[in-house]
């Protein structure tokens, strides 16, 4: 006398079946725009970081994606921050490891760095000085909302930019960093 008939245990399950078609959608549009923000979030910290090392330790300090002790220009590679006291894009013995990150899988970073200069390079007044540079952090929904760009001024400064501009399109300052392919 007290449960419910079949009638209202249909229509509680439908009812429950179409706010979960709505609800999870947004849920994972939102989990992929915390992806991209944390991703840029971690690419500033560590620009910071290097910029912030070179200048406490008076010294050039080198950024870059690190695979077999060498610079490689992917930079979905580790991440290092090292003194590469003999500027050869390498980290020899004796140079100094200071930070390494490993890169999460949620999208893959381009950047605007020619191949031949894999690095970005502070000095010891903490300028990015031929190492100014735009990343742009691709996320794998590939939803061009998500996706972030991590702008380094000649100065050092670094700042988060969205993909899009206020028209919803594409940054065209990132001529060639499209996440599009």
């Amino acid at each position: 006398m007290r449960g419910f008939t079949l009638f209202e245990a249909m229509i509680s399950i439908a009812i429950l079946a179409i706010a979960t078609s709505i609800i999870i959608p947004a849920g994972n549009s939102m989990i992929a725009a915390q992806h991209s923000w944390h991703a840029s979030q971690d690419m500033q910290t560590l620009l910071n970081t290097a910029r912030n090392i070179a200048i406490t330790r008076a010294t050039d300090i080198t950024l870059c994606p690190l695979s077999g002790g060498k610079c490689q220009s992917d930079w979905n590679q580790p991440l290092a921050i090292f003194e590469d006291i003999n500027a050869n894009m390498a980290l020899d013995a004796g140079e100094p490891l200071h930070f390494q990150l490993e890169q999460k899988p949620s999208g893959q970073w381009l950047s605007k760095r020619p191949a031949n200069s894999p690095f970005i390079r502070f000095s010891a007044q903490g300028y990015s000085l031929g190492s100014a540079t735009t990343l742009v952090f691709c996320h794998q929904s590939r939803i061009p909302s998500h996706h972030k760009q991590v702008i380094l001024s000649r100065q050092g400064r670094v700042r988060i930019n969205n993909y899009l501009t206020g028209n919803g399109l594409p940054d065209p300052n990132l001529d060639h960093l499209s996440c599009s392919n």
